[in-house]
């Protein structure tokens, strides 16, 4: 599992947040790393930044370098709405 830290959103501080190749998300709160569980509906796992809410799998393409923004269509390979992990997703063209 790697972490990248979620850096160039728009009203949120860089190198606070952080996701994983696996699809979780962590804030670093004084130094300690506490994990934020989102919300899930039928199609997506969503997480609230600041005043943002943001799809899961649209974050974890974006700290890794495969998407321009933290928004946009996802597609999911397994079918599996939940499984945010970067083998997992693809942005839908």
């Amino acid at each position: 599992e790697r972490w990248e830290y979620l850096n160039n959103i728009p009203n949120i501080d860089d190198y606070i947040y952080q996701v994983s190749s696996k699809g979780r998300i962590r804030r670093d709160d004084n130094g300690e790393w506490k994990y934020l569980q989102g919300t899930h509906d039928r199609k997506r796992t969503l997480v609230c930044l600041g005043r943002s809410t943001y799809n899961l799998g649209n974050l974890v393409l974006y700290a890794f370098g495969r998407a321009e923004s933290p928004r946009g269509k996802l597609e999911y390979k397994d079918g599996d709405y939940h499984n945010n992990s970067l083998q997992n997703i693809t942005l839908k063209k």
